[in-house]
């Protein structure tokens, strides 16, 4: 059974809107051309989004419910209130924590307690059973949630019940109903700003950081101290924007780039010594890519493996001992991590294809007892690239209950397709892109049903075929470092904001293609057309390279990079995909 189609589509735009941005902003015209596909058709827009400076970042109070949150906070720091902050165990959840905690005690706060939830023994969110232990133990406190806790209506009435103060902080999908806190802090709330709605968890947290800030300021701006805390947590909320895949647009785009730049300028000892077991090189700058692939996975295999607090601890570890000590148990977990996810992945591609009817399935649903719970978001996210269609895995434990994880593809909102499927579950929440779901075994397959015939009332053409996006068809001519450099205007990339894929037709391999790598599974070979010469490296492509002949004329889908080596520099075009010339 094969699901490996591919689909190019080329993005076609209006010749005298390129030639207008060329002209007023002085640019490449391919340049133009895909800041129009990416939806910046006007001066103003594609001003903000060329120059994303920290003077454009929204203020604080842009956010719903930020300025009473502040308020409440501050109020409990000056009368020595236990603050307790309650996080989600992922990177989102941790980096929110660490920038919250760190700021709070930087602004005089003498009690401030972390709490992160077991992922297995607890689950997500805020949970009754903690809430108890935590208003024992801690009587009378402030109780500040980041990054969950917008449909936890009934542990937040229990907190209030149980003489606890509650502050609500998230970014999740809320529904009619929200929690009676004493504050509720999320950009989507009514009265938001359209520009910070991308929010993180992180970021919010940060938001709200700021406004505390500011009250122990002058009404305006931050102390010294908190203000270079702020600079510096940019790092850790450019590091959850991108882990937890939020479009990398509007204020979110200013954030991850101002963060990226102070993690290469001034990094915390314990992501230094993860980036070092993470193999990341020093000698080039932290960027979107290095967090999505080798940073972020990391931090969140404590969370997946053991507990999410070891992550934190890292993040906050204050001597370098303990920083090598903590980021190399998150290696050896993020290690296990994978074999355990390959394992997941394997039987569950083998379930969903033994389906007579997956081939027409909406959604890729597979469900087995024993899978590692921590791990089934990932298993979702790998059948979603192999079958290129939303897909849930479900770990059934020994009560019978399975719990599930749950990815988008296509555009299809899948917390709204789980809404039209409540018959089925437990519990759900998320949002467009993943969700989390609970769920008696028995009714797995009634459930299967109903979700692919919710996804299927939302699905679009997309689903089964992989998609390539052509953002502009070029000449090899066209080519050069001046267009690289052009392009790389639009970092960082990432949801929201692809790297540009761009089109040559018509080029001929020139030679015999190299394999390289130390598996052996890239390649290095030399196309043209007519006298034009163009190096190109296509990564984990050597299987596929069998088939390409010399002297062929081939059409190829590429992203330009320059490649620096020994003093040279030189421009290359990183395949994303190759096809016979002609093809339509």
């Amino acid at each position: 059974m094969s699901f490996a189609q591919t689909r190019w589509n080329f993005r076609h735009v209006d010749a005298k809107l390129v030639e207008r941005l060329t002209t007023r902003f002085r640019i490449d015209p391919v340049l133009a051309q895909i800041l129009i596909q990416r939806g910046l058709d006007d001066p103003e827009r594609v001003d903000r989004f060329l120059s994303p400076d920290m003077k454009r970042l929204a203020d604080p109070e842009a956010i719903p419910g930020v300025r009473d949150a502040a308020d409440a906070i501050v109020e409990a720091i000056r009368n020595d209130r236990k603050i307790i902050i309650y996080a989600d165990y992922d990177v989102d959840g941790v980096c929110a924590l660490t920038v919250l905690s760190e700021a709070l005690r930087l602004a005089g706060a003498k009690h401030v307690v972390p709490y992160i939830p077991h992922r297995i023994e607890e689950g997500y969110g805020l949970n009754a059973d903690a809430v108890r232990t935590l208003a024992t133990e801690h009587p009378g406190a402030l109780m500040v949630t980041v990054d969950c806790g917008i449909t936890a209506v009934e542990p937040v009435a229990l907190a209030k019940s149980l003489g606890l103060g509650v502050i609500v902080t998230d970014h999740h999908t809320f529904r009619e109903e929200l929690p009676a806190a004493d504050a509720l802090v999320h950009p989507q709330l009514p009265g938001g700003d359209p520009f910070t709605a991308n929010l993180c968890g992180a970021g919010v947290a940060f938001k709200l950081a700021w406004q505390v800030a500011k009250s122990f300021g002058d009404g305006k701006k931050a102390s010294p101290a908190l203000r270079d805390f702020l600079v510096r947590g940019l790092g850790l909320v450019a590091l959850a924007t991108v882990a937890d895949v939020m479009p990398l647009v509007d204020e979110n785009r200013i954030l991850v780039k101002h963060g990226l730049e102070s993690l290469n300028k001034r990094r915390t000892i314990g992501l230094e010594a993860l980036m070092r077991f993470a193999g990341v090189n020093e000698d080039r700058p932290v960027t979107s890519t290095t967090i999505g692939f080798q940073i972020a996975p990391r931090i969140n295999a404590a969370g997946r493996m053991l507990h999410a607090f070891t992550a934190y601890q890292l993040l906050t570890a204050a001597t370098h001992a303990q920083a090598r000590e903590l980021a190399e148990v998150l290696e050896e977990s993020n290690r296990t991590r994978r074999e355990v996810e390959a394992a997941i992945v394997a039987e569950a591609k083998s379930q969903f294809e033994a389906d007579a009817s997956a081939s027409t399935r909406n959604v890729a649903v597979a469900a087995a007892p024993g899978w590692h719970a921590g791990v089934i978001g990932i298993a979702a996210s790998r059948l979603v690239d192999a079958y290129h269609r939303p897909a849930i895995v479900l770990s059934i434990d020994d009560k019978g209950v399975a719990h599930g994880s749950g990815r988008s593809f296509g555009g299809v909102n899948l917390v709204e397709a789980l809404g039209e499927c409540t018959q089925h579950l437990t519990t759900f929440g998320g949002h467009a892109a993943a969700v989390g779901l609970k769920l008696p075994a028995e009714a797995i397959d009634a459930f299967r049903n109903a979700l692919d015939e919710a996804i299927g009332r939302r699905r679009s053409d997309d689903l089964g075929t992989k998609q390539l996006w052509i953002d502009a068809e070029i000449l090899p001519q066209q080519l050069d470092i001046g267009l690289v450099r052009a392009i790389a205007d639009l970092e960082p990339h990432g949801n929201g904001n692809a790297r540009p894929v761009l089109a040559m037709t018509g080029m001929e391999i020139v030679g015999e293609p190299q394999l390289i790598g130390q598996d052996k599974k890239h390649v290095r070979l030399n196309m043209k057309k007519g006298d034009k010469l163009v190096k190109v490296l296509a990564w984990n492509k050597a299987e596929e390279a069998a088939n390409w002949t010399t002297g062929t004329t081939y059409d190829i889908a590429f992203s330009p990079s320059i490649n620096e080596w020994q003093g040279r520099v030189e421009v290359q075009a990183e395949l994303k995909d190759l096809r016979p010339h002609g093809i339509v």
